[in-house]
């Protein structure tokens, strides 16, 4: 049911603000090392070489990483469907 008022823009925009919202909430659930992963070779673009760098470990491992944090969030529940959104969105 729309309001006086409301638009399409407005719905798009809130439902962006819910998306941000579920995907920063599982973030936030990761463990510490994932989440650092994910943070700096997906939000930040870092390449993979400087996300090993600044984490202190292989760049295998932050393939590993970022893999095991992506994988746990699209099984949190209300998540998976944001996150793949989401992920199309980054490419």
């Amino acid at each position: 049911m729309r309001l006086p008022g409301d638009t399409p823009d407005a719905d798009a925009r809130l439902a962006q603000r819910r998306l941000r919202t579920a995907l920063f909430k599982a973030l936030g659930k990761l463990p510490d090392r994932e989440r650092e992963a994910i943070v700096l070779r997906v939000l930040e673009g870092r390449s993979t070489a400087e996300t090993a760098e600044a984490l202190g470990v292989s760049r295998r491992a932050v393939g590993d990483l970022v893999q095991r944090g992506l994988y746990r969030m699209r099984r949190m529940r209300g998540v998976g469907h944001a996150l793949e959104a989401w992920l199309e969105n980054m490419s």
